[in-house]
């Protein structure tokens, strides 16, 4: 069973409506500071995305609480086991991070494993390769 546990978040203003995002990592716009969606495959991350921001108005704006250190949900973007280092997909969602390249990030380990598009506990570690 998945679950958030001792979860750490900070609250940030969301860039776009981020309500598919919600469980996935997400990153900072460049010049503004607001949570934005990832866009490539191991792209630095803030946390992962806990709300639905952008869901009322669906526009930039709402809060965005973002986890930042414990263990949260995750989506994955494809199957993987317990114990394994993840990074972002190119949506976001979490995918295997076995291949060290300069420039990518590992967001965290898996607690659970599970299928693409499932959802899993993941302690957050986040630092580069």
């Amino acid at each position: 069973m998945a679950l958030n546990n001792s979860l750490r978040s900070i609250t940030l203003v969301a860039n776009a409506d981020l309500k598919a995002q919600q469980y996935r990592f997400v990153n900072l716009h460049a010049t503004n500071g607001r949570t934005i969606a990832i866009t490539a495959a191991g792209e630095i991350m803030v946390g992962v995305q806990q709300d639905k921001a952008g869901q009322q108005t669906l526009a930039a704006g709402e809060a965005s609480e973002v986890g930042i250190d414990g263990v949260t949900l995750i989506e994955l973007g494809e199957t993987i086991a317990a114990g394994v280092e993840v990074k972002a997909g190119a949506d976001g969602r979490a995918v295997t991070a076995a291949v060290a390249s300069a420039g990518h990030y590992v967001g965290g380990r898996l607690l659970t494993g599970g299928a693409a598009g499932e959802f899993v506990s993941m302690l957050i570690r986040n630092y580069e390769q």
